[in-house]
């Protein structure tokens, strides 16, 4: 009783700005840094970052690389080509061998000479008997010699490998396979028959796929210039199972056709590729022969997928009964059977690339080489596990 209320007001009103002023303050005080710790607790495990990175395994220096391509025969021809070795002592020269790390075979490519750096390029050996050097030979060594033999006796101080399994898929892909067509046979052009098989050698199996689909491709040719819903029926029918290998009844005459060697194209290239996929999963296969491995699997790829479709266009040009509305459909299958065969300059840089819907069945052959290509290193070959020691 009796307090002015005018003084309480006055209370308030300085209680409130020293509110302000404290609060002022705090908003403009130098920022802390704030330190967290980032030790683990007793007893807790530390689980594994699922962002951290792996370690990336430590690449072994390469001094060189061997390369097989052709001169008179496929795969008839090895380059190597190194940088930064060590010269050779007084009285020494570097000799360089192709070695069989199965049946020890040894093939002697020549001496290499180098320049002040270390540099230098064997002079291309072409093979005499024509034979196909990458699946003859699967590794590479370079010793030091003081005399002149057919056989290395000096210590090898570089050498390159890769597993086998290559030379094998090599083999069969280029040379012969128990699943090609015969040797015989792979030269008729006939669009009509494939000759009778009489029990010859076989030829690989890139040989084979290729003379498959050229018969494709002259049956989906003859689709398109059909003047006629059944002649072009028939021909849908023979692309079909050229494509395929199989014997089936397409067109609904009662009979099935199947003009081409009844090994089929889609069958060939999964052949290739399960051989290809043994070699890149062998023991001792590098991360490099995996990735040349890819390269070939693409030009495969791009293949059974430019195979796949055409038999889907086939398929509906059986459903039409009109040739003029089947010729968009024949236009796009026969310019596919050319791209399956020959590849296709997709981004238009003039050269036909191992990529997506670019390689086809003829670059097969130009990649396929590089899948023997033997890195140099440091050290003698150990068989047991592919690697320099």
């Amino acid at each position: 009783p009796g307090t002015n209320p005018l003084v309480l007001l006055g209370g308030f009103a300085i209680i409130a700005i020293l509110l302000v002023i404290v609060v002022l303050a705090l908003f403009n005080r130098p920022s802390e840094s704030v330190v967290v710790s980032t030790a683990t607790p007793a007893g807790v495990a530390v689980q594994p970052s699922a962002t951290s990175a792996p370690p990336r395994p430590t690449a072994v220096p390469v001094f060189g690389t061997l390369n097989f391509s052709s001169t008179n025969q496929l795969g008839d021809t090895a380059t190597l080509q190194v940088n930064n070795l060590t010269p050779p002592g007084d009285g020494q020269r570097y000799i360089v061998w192709l070695q069989n790390t199965v049946d020890d075979a040894v093939l002697k490519l020549g001496e290499l000479t180098l320049n002040a750096r270390g540099s230098g390029v064997l002079p291309p050996y072409v093979d005499e008997d024509g034979r196909l050097l990458a699946t003859t030979f699967n590794a590479l060594a370079v010793t030091l010699e003081t005399g002149d033999s057919d056989q290395p006796v000096g210590d090898i101080v570089y050498s390159g490998f890769v597993p086998p399994e290559i030379m094998t898929a090599l083999s069969e892909i280029f040379i012969s396979s128990p699943n090609g067509i015969e040797t015989a046979l792979l030269s008729n052009t006939s669009a009509y028959s494939a000759p009778v098989a009489g029990g010859g050698p076989t030829g690989g199996l890139l040989a084979s796929v290729i003379a498959e689909a050229k018969m494709a491709q002259q049956h989906a040719g003859l689709a398109q210039l059909a003047s006629t819903v059944g002649g072009m029926h028939v021909h849908n029918e023979h692309t079909n199972n050229i494509l395929l290998g199989t014997l089936e009844d397409y067109d609904g005459s009662g009979s099935a056709e199947n003009p081409g060697f009844g090994k089929g194209v889609i069958p060939l290239l999964d052949q290739m590729e399960a051989l290809l996929l043994d070699a890149a999963q062998a023991p001792n296969a590098s991360n490099r022969l995996q990735a040349d491995v890819e390269t070939v699997r693409i030009c495969i790829q791009n293949t059974r997928l430019r195979a796949t479709r055409v038999i889907d266009l086939e398929n509906e040009m059986l459903t039409l009964n009109d040739v003029t509305l089947a010729a968009p459909l024949a236009d796009e299958s026969t310019t596919l059977m050319a791209n399956l065969l020959n590849g296709l300059d997709a981004n238009g840089n003039g050269q036909v690339e191992a990529s997506e819907n670019e390689c086809g069945l003829k670059q097969i052959e130009t990649f396929g080489l590089l899948l023997n290509t033997l890195n140099l290193v440091q050290g003698a070959l150990s068989t047991s596990d592919g690697q320099a020691s």
